[in-house]
């Protein structure tokens, strides 16, 4: 386990310091003002509670604003998840299966971005971790007290993240499989209370998520996904490519022995994983191929991440011989080192854009910003007028600001609606009425985007542009200056 964790500091530290990418921002913005900020903006955005942005804002006020320390929390909770994990491993099969399956689940790719990622995910992991021990423990011995216990994790769960609550789906599976297996069978009254420690649990996130059916067709955005992507999520590269790797080699080595004292997999059992790790994919994947519930992404079903080790882990752990197993942990950290090694944290380089962008502003004393960030929130053309909801959008330029003088204003997801175009057309009036010289920010896709547009709404009326040619990542900045006759 330290050799594990020694490895995993190693990976998880080095992308801290990097700049924050657009969600992260978010988090930034969330958690930099007072306490009564917070749950003022956490209630109004996002996923509706405040709860994931409370460790962020309390690492911020210990340790400042910096990057790591915004990304702290997740660090922290996700090194905590691996614990439980192997916790979980151990009370379903012994102690090595334990550690096996704590190795499996930290280098899975979801579990290694979110350990370094500003945002609620690392949390709401734990959260599910601890809500499976709990239940384990609940369904060994059923008493009050640990009814509780689940009930409290269930509520940390649901008010880290709405969409891990699918994993109460699997626990409800849970107890009917498990029922008098795992322990005694419980009475009428001890499955009551485990109920309403259930309920009591989601109280509170279903007062506070109250608003978020408001707005859920706008953050329905996954798309139509693919039979490959939902495969990429049940066999992801790293864990599969170490697995054979590390059976190709023990077999080469005449290694391939099974421990006659490993644990066995009782069916229950297996059934009772095998729905932890394919349901939250394979759910996620019917309902965004089959409905108008685009939810498909990996962040949203990561929780199966758990099932999948506990899985592997076992099955690590049927190998004979403790040289066996360290040559398999060799394979797993060292191909996992090098599928996961980077010093840059993501592709959206807000830190660099906002330093190249201050440049050009100063340079153009007055020039107002407009800014395509990219938050899904912009699809709403109204959301974008509002100058309150329009601070949301433009979180990047919070956490990384331009130098004062400059007015900013939040672009809109696209021009192709009427009321965006309406919309960006007033922008391009105000522009050539009062301005003369303006630098847009905005998404590099692939699609016709704001610099098209304003270079054929301007280049008419004697505006010329330049795109800012030190920008990495994917995202674009572009001059537009209008020439003097």
């Amino acid at each position: 386990m330290l050799a594990l964790f020694g490895q995993l500091f190693l990976l998880w530290s080095l992308p801290l310091t990097s700049s924050l990418w657009l969600d992260e921002t978010v988090t930034w913005w969330m958690a930099s003002g007072s306490l009564e900020t917070l749950w003022q903006r956490g209630t109004e955005f996002s996923g509706g509670s405040p709860v994931p942005w409370l460790l962020p804002w309390a690492s911020m006020k210990l340790f400042g604003t910096s990057e790591w320390a915004l990304r702290l929390p997740s660090l922290l909770c996700m090194a905590g998840a691996v614990l439980v994990v192997a916790a979980i491993g151990r009370r379903l099969f012994d102690r090595g299966t334990g550690l096996c399956a704590a190795a499996v689940f930290a280098f899975h790719h979801v579990v290694h971005f979110e350990a370094r990622n500003a945002r609620a995910y690392a949390l709401a992991m734990l959260g599910a971790a601890l809500a499976t021990l709990a239940l384990l423990r609940w369904l060994e011995r059923p008493g009050l007290l640990r009814a509780l216990a689940y009930g409290a994790c269930v509520a940390l769960t649901v008010l880290a993240h709405f969409m891990f609550g699918g994993i109460l789906i699997v626990h409800a599976a849970w107890v009917v499989i498990f029922r008098g297996v795992r322990g005694p069978r419980w009475s009428v009254g001890e499955a009551a209370a485990l109920l309403f420690a259930t309920l009591a649990g989601i109280a509170p996130a279903l007062v506070l998520l109250s608003g978020v059916s408001a707005r859920a067709p706008g953050l329905m955005v996954s798309g139509v996904p693919y039979i490959e992507a939902l495969l990429r999520e049940l066999a992801p590269h790293a864990t599969v490519a170490s697995a054979l790797t590390g059976l190709l080699v023990l077999g080469m080595m005449g290694r391939m022995r099974r421990d006659p004292v490993a644990p066995p997999l009782a069916r229950p059992t297996l059934l009772a994983l095998a729905l932890l790790f394919l349901l939250p994919p394979i759910a996620l994947f019917v309902a965004s191929r089959w409905t108008p519930w685009q939810i498909f992404l990996p962040r949203y079903a990561s929780w199966h991440a758990i099932g999948l080790a506990l899985l592997v882990g076992w099955c690590w752990r049927q190998v004979a011989g403790q040289g066996s197993r360290i040559i398999l942990a060799a394979i797993l950290f060292a191909m996992g080192s090098g599928a996961f090694l980077t010093r840059s944290h993501f592709v959206n380089e807000w830190r660099g854009v906002s330093e190249a962008v201050s440049v050009e502003l100063e340079r153009h004393p007055g020039a107002p910003l407009l800014a395509h960030t990219g938050l899904i929130e912009s699809l709403d053309a109204s959301f974008v007028r509002d100058p309150e909801k329009s601070a949301y959008l433009l979180a990047p330029f919070a956490a990384y600001p331009v130098p004062s003088g400059h007015e900013l204003k939040a672009l809109t997801w696209n021009a192709h609606t009427p009321d965006a175009q309406a919309y960006v057309e007033e922008l391009a009036l105000w522009l050539e009425r009062e301005h003369t010289a303006f630098v847009l920010v905005s998404r590099d896709t692939s699609e016709p985007g704001f610099w098209p547009f304003f270079r054929g709404r301007l280049g008419p009326l004697s505006w010329k542009d330049h795109r800012l040619d030190n920008i990495r990542g994917n995202m674009i900045a572009v001059v537009f200056e209008k020439t003097r006759h």
